[in-house]
């Protein structure tokens, strides 16, 4: 199947089968979404333009999960969660690498449909 048409077939069980199709993912955690690459911050602003939520993808596939919070928090640091590669040192999380990995899908399309007017461009 080519890409194209996976994607469309995707759209088209996502639609129509929403619960069959997050559980099929969830039955394979080492499912890669397509467009989601390696050693790239994956950003987007909250609703409420306070915070800015970050997945990022290490060169070992594990994810970082990064909140960054606003300057204006007396705490602005930000707060970061890793979820490895099953197999390579930790990964007993296999699932929730999973569904963040397709998050990060779901953000690109989010940018595409709905960028934040605030971004700087890339």
């Amino acid at each position: 199947m080519k890409p194209e048409q996976r994607q469309q077939f995707l759209d088209y069980m996502i639609i129509h089968h929403k619960t069959e199709v997050l559980e099929a993912l969830l039955a394979q955690p080492h499912v890669w979404p397509s467009g989601v690459e390696l050693d790239i911050p994956y950003t987007r602003i909250d609703d409420m333009n306070f915070r800015k939520l970050q997945l990022y993808v290490q060169q070992d596939g594990d994810v970082i999960v990064t909140i960054h919070r606003s300057p204006n928090d007396a705490l602005a640091l930000p707060l970061s969660v890793e979820f490895c590669t099953p197999g390579a040192g930790g990964g007993r999380s296999p699932r929730t690498r999973a569904v963040l990995l397709w998050l990060i899908r779901a953000m690109q399309k989010d940018e595409e449909e709905l960028p934040d007017p605030h971004a700087s461009p890339r």
